[in-house]
């Protein structure tokens, strides 16, 4: 455990005890916050996995673009495990696609293929049977992702949690059921991370500081978060499956 985990710890018991008995523990915390984000538009999902990390955030929403989840209706899922190595402006050999991914060049090959008649890629033949990729159609299916975690056993340790993510998401929020000392807020301040408490008198989060918009810079993860949690709130939604 870090050192971060264990100040977190001590400063979680002693707010705890200012605040008295906590009617809403974690778990509740996390199904309001998902119930907030789903409010205002955005799909929720609560411990999700993040590609290239045993990190878990306890809640996750992104803003799903619309007509990107209508694409996917009629395409099927983006294959984002190796989408997000290609760009618009620069063209990519399969070679290099096999080595940075670690797959199979077989397997490899039948996903671009596939991609390119869905129309994500597009593909361009060079001397001596090489083969150049770069993206086509492919849009990522959301506008921007937030990712929260809940503070009220150990502040600390869910600040870190969510500054060890960063390039995963765009807007960062720590939750709590009971208001937060300005020492703890300035270190929030400090890392980009907004706050949120919520309030069981009148059932609702109270923003008391605002989360930094930050640049997405795992495309990987990202994106990959991204694509699942269109499919699986989609699917979940609406009962028809891609």
């Amino acid at each position: 455990m870090s050192s971060a985990r264990r100040r977190g710890s001590t400063i979680g018991t002693l707010k705890l005890e200012k605040a008295g008995d906590i009617v809403i523990k974690a778990k509740q915390l996390r199904v309001v916050a998902g119930a907030y984000l789903s409010g205002m538009g955005y799909y929720a999902e609560i411990l999700p996995e993040i590609s290239g990390t045993d990190l878990k955030p306890d809640v996750v929403g992104i803003k799903p673009k619309l007509e990107e989840v209508k694409l996917r209706l009629e395409k099927g899922g983006a294959p984002v495990g190796i989408l997000y190595l290609l760009r618009e402006d620069e063209w990519v050999s399969t070679e290099s696609i096999v080595e940075k991914t670690g797959f199979n060049e077989g397997f490899v090959k039948v996903v671009l293929r596939d991609s390119e008649e869905d129309g994500w890629v597009k593909s361009k033949n060079e001397p001596e049977d090489k083969v150049l990729w770069k993206i086509d159609s492919y849009r990522l299916p959301a506008e921007e992702c937030v990712m929260m975690c809940c503070g009220p056993e150990d502040p600390l340790g869910a600040l870190d949690v969510l500054e060890r993510l960063k390039g995963c998401f765009n807007r960062g929020y720590l939750l709590f059921p009971y208001q937060v000392d300005g020492e703890f807020l300035d270190r929030c301040f400090q890392s980009e991370i907004g706050v949120l408490v919520f309030d069981e008198r009148i059932v609702c989060f109270k923003e008391v500081m605002a989360a930094k918009h930050l640049d997405i810079k795992d495309f990987k993860a990202y994106s990959t978060i991204c694509e699942k949690m269109v499919v699986d709130n989609y699917v979940i939604r609406s009962g028809e499956y891609f």
